[in-house]
């Protein structure tokens, strides 16, 4: 341990191991009376009882805030939402990988996550061998604390409320992805669960997919059935605008889509949505991180504004569950981004 005095008081740094961070973190979470400041990327499953998190903001859950990447697959969301419905204020930062607790003068900087292979909560061999920096000093929790500010305040910081069924959506990826790891299919058995024929592999995917709308309580899709064709369409609005999800038919251009459909046997009803649209494309295009492509088809009574990517439905059972979750998440987008500017 290095101790050292200024101006404003004693100071001490110290590196702490697994144990002792732990340890520390009890600590932290014990003083019940003071802010907590908690800005970890990754939680894992029963961080909240190990570190002792949820016996605090049983009582004082106004004096807690944490910032996390909910979006990267790899944050527990039942952990987040465990936080959400106790009334801590959560906020996530894509791409957002620090490992920062902050409480009173103390600072920890470290490099594990609130998870058991990076706390070590149940003494597991296989935990990973972390390290972290203890310093306790008031001009340091000082910067820190702007610092925490600072990412609270980022612009692309959002309510983890706001992102917490994209973060189901992704855990459960991840999970099956683990699953087509362990379990692969020789080719006897591949040919033999998916023919050539390829009906029955859009009805399971869209089934699938169906299922996670509904979970994450997406509007008009509980009475959508899944059919053999390489197509989803789920209303928009009540009238003829649609969110359509899509294969490439055999034979054309291997992308998958995303796309907002005006289907209308109206042309000057299709060309008007459209064109109001476009009038607000300079605020519609920045809101999408991939880029939106227009398309007025002129003279046809449907115009489409989508996002594409590469995929196919014969592609192995992995690739199909990272198509599925990129569906889910550019409908939610096209939703949040669309509905202001079309009508109900």
């Amino acid at each position: 341990m290095l101790e050292f005095t200024t101006s404003e008081g004693h100071s001490t740094v110290e590196l702490l191991s697994n144990p002792d961070i732990l340890s520390l973190v009890k600590e932290m979470c014990g003083k019940t009376q003071s802010k907590l400041q908690i800005a970890v990327a990754y939680w894992g499953d029963g961080a909240l009882k190990e570190t002792e998190l949820s016996d605090r903001i049983k009582s004082n859950p106004e004096t807690v805030k944490v910032i996390c990447d909910l979006e990267s697959g790899a944050c527990n969301p039942q952990e987040v939402q465990c936080l959400l419905d106790k009334n801590v204020q959560v906020r996530t930062l894509k791409n957002f990988h620090a490992k920062i607790w902050i409480c009173d003068d103390v600072v920890i900087v470290g490099s594990a996550n609130a998870s058991s292979n990076g706390l070590g909560f149940f003494n597991d061999k296989t935990s990973n061998t972390e390290a972290a920096i203890c310093v306790t000093d008031k001009s340091f929790a000082h910067e820190a604390r702007q610092w925490f500010d600072d990412q609270w305040n980022h612009k692309k910081a959002v309510y983890a409320q706001h992102r917490i069924y994209l973060a189901r959506l992704r855990w459960k990826a991840r999970e099956r992805a683990k699953t087509h790891a362990q379990r692969k299919l020789t080719g006897t058995e591949r040919r033999k669960r998916y023919p050539k024929e390829t009906g029955p592999r859009y009805k399971e995917f869209f089934a699938d997919l169906l299922k996670d709308l509904i979970t994450a309580e997406f509007p008009r899709v509980q009475k959508l059935c899944p059919s053999a064709r390489n197509r989803l369409s789920i209303k928009a609005t009540r009238t003829r605008i649609y969110y359509d999800v899509r294969f490439p038919r055999r034979g054309r251009e291997k992308k998958i889509s995303v796309e907002l459909v005006i289907r209308t046997h109206n042309q000057n009803w299709n060309d008007r949505m459209y064109s109001k649209l476009e009038r607000n494309k300079a605020t519609i295009d920045p809101k999408f991180e991939q880029r939106l492509i227009w398309d007025p088809d002129e003279g046809h009574q449907q115009s489409r504004i989508g996002v594409y990517r590469d995929g196919k439905i014969d592609d192995p059972d992995s690739k199909l569950d990272e198509y599925r979750t990129w569906m889910i998440e550019q409908i939610f987008v096209f939703k949040e981004v669309f509905s202001q500017f079309i009508d109900d």
